[in-house]
């Protein structure tokens, strides 16, 4: 398993399953990482630089990037391509956008801004009330919590919801 870091002009490879958290301990706001196949442990911490995480897949039945759970709490965060098998929380995170990955479980404990989940799958997603200007695009949504306040308005367009459960 490897994690590639793109600063600038310069890259720096990373191997086992520290490897996402080592390049990213590394990484600058702007940088990029890139992750093989394989199950990488989560960050010590919050994703809270401005970086792109891009794995290779996450609908796979083998050969996908895989990292359990991740806290997000940074702005301008883009991630693609990874299939989180525990929680992705987006607590205090502006401007995410999460493409074409799996979540098993999206959440937060407090606000997250112009958040953009694109063509991904979600088996459930909580913590609605802290959504402000979010947008599901062209996902598939097995288990939508939408304890929503007014306030909170986002978008849905495009997606296949499964279960609804509105407080």
């Amino acid at each position: 398993m490897t994690a590639t870091l793109q600063s600038g002009d310069d890259l720096s490879v990373y191997y086992g399953v520290n490897a996402f958290n080592d390049a990213y301990s590394d990484a600058k706001d702007g940088d990029q990482i890139t992750l093989s196949a394989g199950s990488f442990k989560s960050t010590e911490g919050s994703i809270s630089k401005s970086v792109k995480v891009t794995g290779i897949g996450a609908y796979g039945e083998n050969g996908n990037t895989v990292i359990e759970s991740l806290n997000v709490s940074g702005i301008d965060v883009r991630i693609e391509g990874v299939r989180f098998t525990g929680t992705l929380t987006a607590s205090g995170s502006v401007n995410l956008i999460v493409t074409r990955c799996w979540v098993e479980k999206l959440n937060a404990s407090s606000n997250y801004t112009n958040a953009l989940f694109d063509q991904c799958v979600h088996k459930e997603i909580k913590g609605m009330p802290y959504a402000i200007g979010f947008t599901f695009k062209n996902c598939t949504i097995n288990d939508f919590s939408d304890e929503n306040t007014t306030s909170n308005v986002g978008n849905i367009l495009n997606c296949v919801i499964y279960y609804h459960t509105s407080w």
